[in-house]
């Protein structure tokens, strides 16, 4: 099982349901959507009204369930199993660590946790 499906399970069993429900807008347009998932007496889950996806590993935003409208997936058909959507790519972030360029998600723990304390500030250009 993927990890996809096993943070679904979890849900439904966090929930103690057949059927959960997401009310919001769409990731890509923003449109309002409610996406619906439900699982059958066989086991066999089916999304309804949109797709279900899930934010890249080693993000901040790591198992967060995200969603689109049909339209933006492309959806004909919502049977996850079959059409699986993660329409999605993930930005790889670079900074400056030792004197060198790095991708972040390449650097130890303490030094991720050191990059996400960081603050930006702006400097106002005085006239």
């Amino acid at each position: 099982m993927n990890k996809q499906f096993e943070i679904l399970e979890g849900l439904f069993i966090k929930h103690h349901t057949k059927e959960l429900e997401w009310n919001k807008s769409c990731e890509t347009c923003g449109d309002f959507v409610t996406v619906v998932a439900i699982v059958a007496d066989d086991g066999a889950l089916t999304i309804e009204g949109g797709a279900i996806y899930f934010a890249p590993e080693n993000t901040k935003e790591e198992n967060k369930v995200l969603i689109k409208c049909e339209k933006c997936a492309g959806i004909e058909d919502a049977q996850i199993e079959e059409k699986p959507k993660f329409n999605y790519q993930e930005t790889e972030v670079y900074s400056r660590v030792c004197g060198y360029l790095r991708p972040i998600r390449q650097w130890n723990k303490g030094k991720q946790a050191e990059f996400e304390m960081r603050e930006n500030y702006k400097i106002k250009e005085e006239v």
